[in-house]
């Protein structure tokens, strides 16, 4: 998981949760409460309002980064526990289906 959130930071993801931040905005509900957004949250207030050095800023965004990675394991364990708990109650045999090809293609390729 760790170097999955690594290949997402590599890829943009601050810029992208970035994108979208607004100090005043409900992060109860809706997209801002999915994992990456509330985690860079004290590092985008902090960015957005405050003078602060770069190398604070690093500290924040590093420790955002962190805790995104506790928080997307935690997810993928919840995740299988439910398939688990879902193969123990149904009746018959539960395949897994690796797709990641499929998601690899595009269009008519796929």
């Amino acid at each position: 998981m760790s170097k999955r959130v690594d290949r997402m930071v590599e890829a943009g993801l601050v810029d992208e949760v970035r994108r979208f931040f607004e100090p005043k905005a409900d992060y109860s509900r809706g997209i801002r409460r999915t994992i990456e957004v509330p985690e860079m949250d004290r590092f985008l207030r902090a960015e957005a309002t405050s003078p602060l050095d770069e190398e604070t800023l690093a500290i924040l965004l590093k420790e955002a980064i962190e805790e995104i990675k506790v928080n997307t394991c935690m997810l993928a364990r919840c995740q299988l526990q439910k398939i688990y708990r879902l193969k123990e109650l149904l009746p018959g045999k539960m395949h897994c289906l690796d797709v990641t090809q499929v998601f690899l293609k595009h269009d008519k390729e796929a």
